[in-house]
């Protein structure tokens, strides 16, 4: 998949569930506390994700201000890859997993990608195995072509069960390696 129709797919994402992107500052505000991470292990590969500017809230909900500051990171992220973090996997075959520090815990979280959801709403630490080529397999939607590409987004978000109530993203990009 190649990141511009990864780009296009997520960045929809981004605009249909509004109320569900939100964004945060990569270090705590007022109060001093350390913000989250997302880590992404596969293989020998371990990379830690901070929230992209805006991104984070210091534990508390957002606001629909908030939200579409993050939605406006968010999106240059996608456009700009020297904005993106990446997380390295072996092969398009392999697999990955995700863990979040305890406060996102509290609340819960879920993974997203270009075409759906890769983790339903959880209150674990950690996901995985999870399959790197569902985040990298693209289908063309004229002709049902399927393709697998060697980079492709995904936005971890911390939330509430029912999904209304968001406290911070977490966008990174699978990229395999070489």
């Amino acid at each position: 998949m190649s990141l511009n129709r990864g780009v296009a797919a997520l960045a929809g994402l981004v605009v249909v569930g509004a109320g569900i992107a939100a964004g945060g500052a990569a270090w705590g505000v007022s109060s001093g506390k350390p913000v989250p991470n997302v880590a992404v292990v596969a293989g020998s590969h371990w990379t830690q994700i901070a929230p992209l500017k805006g991104c984070y809230n210091d534990g508390k909900a957002m606001d629909q201000a908030a939200q579409a500051k993050c939605g406006v990171s968010i999106k240059a992220a996608l456009t700009d890859e020297k904005l993106l973090p990446t997380a390295i996997v072996p092969s398009a075959n392999s697999t990955f997993g995700i863990n979040v520090d305890q406060p996102v815990v509290h609340n819960g979280w879920l993974a997203r990608y270009s075409t759906g959801t890769l983790v339903q709403h959880t209150t674990n630490a950690y996901a995985g195995p999870l399959s790197t080529a569902q985040v990298l397999t693209t289908q063309d939607q004229s002709t049902g072509a399927s393709t697998v590409g060697t980079n492709g987004p995904v936005l971890v978000v911390e939330t509430d069960k029912s999904g209304n109530t968001v406290y911070g993203e977490w966008l990174f990009q699978l990229k395999v390696s070489n």
